[in-house]
């Protein structure tokens, strides 16, 4: 017995690896690397994540997730507990990436990364202030973004390879 859908799933397929996407940067954003003169920080790398979200997922489903990244976040980094479920869901939300249409190209991917660091930094910047009382260190938080992205292209490199693969050969559009 098969179950058939008369709604396009095409943009489902792909939340299982944003999902997976989002859970392994959130790993990698709780750890330091330790390196000689300073250790290297992706904190950062989730909100990428977040900013390049696959279109036309299920905008519940997808906040769901989000919020729950975002708690382990602040737990894995013991921070203030929602303090980075509101970044994430601020960037989802003014973003929209349920609402988007059609595949994003590289610029576009580099566009939305910039609005969402732009925001994100600027919620990382009022939510520290308002529940820690200090501003970041504005060195540190401007080096993390830059690291993100000079990773940036590879991330959207990963995303395109994986979206290939996923694609049924005759649904290709490139």
């Amino acid at each position: 017995m098969t179950f058939l859908s008369p709604q396009n799933t095409s943009s489902s397929r792909y939340f299982v690896p944003a999902c997976f996407g989002l859970v392994v940067a959130t790993f990698l954003s709780v750890l330091h690397i330790n390196i000689p003169g300073g250790n290297v920080s992706l904190l950062l790398l989730p909100l990428l994540m977040v900013s390049l979200w696959p279109s036309g997922v299920n905008g519940v489903v997808s906040v769901l997730i989000l919020f729950s990244m975002g708690v382990f976040m602040d737990w894995g980094t013991n921070g203030a507990l929602g303090q980075w479920s509101i970044i994430y869901l601020t960037v989802f939300t003014i973003l929209r990436p349920d609402k988007r249409e059609g595949v994003t190209s590289f610029i576009g991917a580099l566009a939305l990364w910039f609005i969402g660091l732009a925001v994100g930094g600027l919620m990382l910047i009022v939510t520290g202030w308002l529940v820690y009382g200090v501003l970041p260190n504005f060195t540190v938080l401007f080096r993390q973004a830059l690291l993100i992205s000079i990773l940036m292209p590879l991330i959207v490199l990963i995303r395109n390879v994986t979206r290939y693969w996923m694609t049924d050969p005759s649904e290709r559009d490139y």
